[in-house]
């Protein structure tokens, strides 16, 4: 992205009126006291003065912004040589604009010309040099600041592209299991049964698509569709399965990622529900703790799949995307209770986005 050669323009304005009111209150004070009196002609003298030192310090400013384009070796030279003009520049007009005052006033013109101009010069070369450090330091600040922006959407940007692949494992594994549920009931005959199968595949597919990455979705419409998903594995399992929902109204609000709790689920209907021959009861349950909210869900199996990094593939999404999310204060637990097996969320009390 090319470099503009004038960023910060109003704090570069800023610095520049500033720096010169302040030289000009200066001048004006030294003026007062070496004439013993406060003369009307001082005034025009500090008005020319002023904005001299303004208009030439901001055609600095723009240089500046030139040279840093440009190699040290050629930038660095070119930067002294614009103090030194600028400085030269100023000196000679001040000069000139205080013989003109003083002319107006009627006060005794300024004496050795060529010497007021080489003292101005020598005054004007450091306040010319300090307003250039300080644009230096400025514009480099900004830049730093630019880079952190940068850091940070690059750095979101990648999250936001890691939630989508997070995201996309899932329906793909759910799929493949809903499929294979279809062929059972088509090749037993259970077209009633296979017809609302994709009736509730379709609904439950449409709501999976319909959220960012990143979005928060409200809790009580993240059980609605999980409501959804359950229907095509009843489809699958008939009375094996048995569920069982606990969770407040007043939670209802709270934002949890969305198909958070599809993928538990979906874990208990592959390593629990596919490979028991008796019935399985699923428990949800949600509540507050503090400033958390807490998600479990439960089963009363024993079998479950081989675990990666502790956690079963599916589970370690769920709990990457959390990380995402909310840091440190999103994390997943997995492990024993009792005869079965629960995964434990736990997230900030946020409310979604309307």
């Amino acid at each position: 992205m090319k470099q503009r050669a004038w960023p910060g323009l109003g704090a570069q304005t800023s610095l520049t009126v500033g720096l010169w009111l302040s030289a000009t209150a200066v001048f004006g004070l030294s003026g007062a006291v070496m004439e013993r009196q406060f003369e009307a002609w001082l005034l025009g003298w500090l008005a020319g003065l002023s904005l001299g030192g303004i208009a030439l310090s901001l055609m600095l400013a723009r240089l500046i912004g030139v040279f840093e384009t440009l190699p040290r070796w050629a930038g660095w030279p070119l930067l002294g040589g614009a103090v030194v003009a600028a400085a030269l520049s100023q000196a000679v007009l001040d000069i000139w604009v205080l013989r003109w005052a003083q002319q107006l006033g009627g006060a005794p013109l300024a004496g050795n010309v060529s010497y007021a101009v080489y003292l101005n010069f020598l005054s004007y070369l450091w306040l010319f040099a300090l307003y250039a450090t300080l644009v230096k330091l400025q514009r480099a600040h900004a830049r730093e600041r630019r880079q952190e922006t940068q850091l940070l959407e690059a750095r979101a940007a990648g999250d936001r592209a890691r939630l989508e692949a997070l995201r996309y494992q899932v329906n793909p594994h759910f799929l493949f299991n809903t499929l294979n549920g279809l062929q059972t009931l088509i090749s037993a005959d259970r077209k009633a049964e296979a017809l609302s199968m994709v009736r509730h595949l379709s609904s439950f597919l449409r709501s999976s698509l319909a959220h960012e990455a990143d979005d928060l979705s409200p809790l009580a419409a993240e059980l609605d569709a999980l409501e959804g998903y359950l229907e095509v594995e009843r489809a699958r399992f008939g009375d094996r399965l048995q569920i069982a929902i606990d969770c407040p109204e007043t939670l209802g609000d709270v934002g949890v990622p969305h198909l958070v709790l599809q993928p538990l689920v979906e874990n208990v209907m592959t390593h629990v529900v596919a490979r028991s021959t008796g019935s399985v009861r699923i428990e949800i349950r949600c509540h507050a703790d503090g400033d958390d909210l807490v998600l479990d869900v439960a089963d009363s199996g024993a079998a479950h799949a081989p675990q990666v990094d502790g956690l079963g593939i599916g589970l370690s999404n769920v709990r990457d995307r959390l990380k995402l999310l909310f840091g440190d204060r999103g994390a997943l637990e997995a492990g024993p209770c009792g005869e079965g097996f629960r995964v434990r969320i736990r997230q900030p009390l946020r409310t979604a986005a309307p």
